[in-house]
């Protein structure tokens, strides 16, 4: 199983009880950490990704694969969902979950609010 998670306002907003959460479903399903390049504007592609990295260290959250989209990856989450067969994506934004609906087929998306 291909299990998709959003970073910011979703991993974000409880790292404690997400790494808890991930770390268990990574024994038997493979996490993908997909995050929006929306944040800080002045800091570069090769900046923002290697501080993401970072965080999910410190987190202690396990992942197969981290991405990092937008500027200048014309990706959107969708493409990825579908390009890598993501079963599960969990997003805190409903725009991206329904077009991850609409183009990904088959992938089952959860919103997430908060804990």
């Amino acid at each position: 199983m291909n299990i998709g998670v959003d970073f910011d306002f979703t991993i974000t907003s409880n790292p404690a009880k997400f790494s808890e959460l991930l770390n268990i479903l990574a024994r038997s399903a493979n996490i993908y950490i997909i995050s929006s390049y929306s944040g800080d504007t002045s800091a570069t592609l090769e900046e923002a990704y290697a501080s993401k990295k970072k965080q999910l260290g410190e987190w202690g959250i396990k992942y197969k694969e981290l991405f990092l989209l937008g500027n200048p990856i014309p990706k959107n989450k969708a493409k990825l969902c579908a390009e890598y067969g993501i079963d599960v994506m969990i997003d805190d934004d409903i725009n991206n979950l329904e077009e991850i609906y609409r183009e990904a087929k088959g992938t089952i998306c959860l919103q997430f609010k908060e804990w």
